[in-house]
């Protein structure tokens, strides 16, 4: 049995003078079009929120599914505000490396032996990943 197609509506997102063409799920939440209107807008995600207009009604509730009415082209405005929902910065405090004390002892070791030798101290998550993975490459595929 085939999955059913994803039905996508392309819309007008406004902030400011900024104008996206952006095609998001109708029944979207809010919630879920968060990084989405953040990568576009060149916002900083997940610090900074965005609440939508919609034919005249501000949307602010992430549970709000503010695009399941609209045709495509139709305009959405957005507001940008610093983030007061802690859902996000639980997401990125589960999602991130987990670096343990055994891993920190190691980098220490690794950078003085690296800036003894004339070589550069890496970034630390892109070091304990190499070191997890073998390569930073592949740890980057599997993330």
């Amino acid at each position: 049995m085939a999955a059913a197609p994803v039905v996508t509506v392309t819309l007008t997102f406004t902030t400011g003078t900024d104008v996206k063409m952006l095609a998001v799920q109708p029944t979207s939440s809010l919630r879920a079009v968060q990084p989405l209107l953040c990568r576009a807008f060149r916002m900083s995600f997940p610090a900074t929120m965005a609440a939508v207009t919609v034919r005249g009604q501000l949307h602010d509730d992430f549970a709000e599914r503010p695009f399941q009415t609209l045709l495509p082209g139709e305009a959405v405005a957005v507001r940008f505000s610093p983030t007061d929902d802690p859902f996000w910065f639980d997401l990125q405090d589960r999602c991130r490396v987990q670096i343990s004390l055994e891993d920190e002892v190691a980098y220490d070791a690794a950078c003085a032996a690296a800036l003894a030798e004339g070589g550069e101290q890496p970034q630390l998550t892109d070091w304990v990943l190499s070191r997890r993975f073998g390569s930073l490459s592949l740890a980057r595929r599997c993330s």
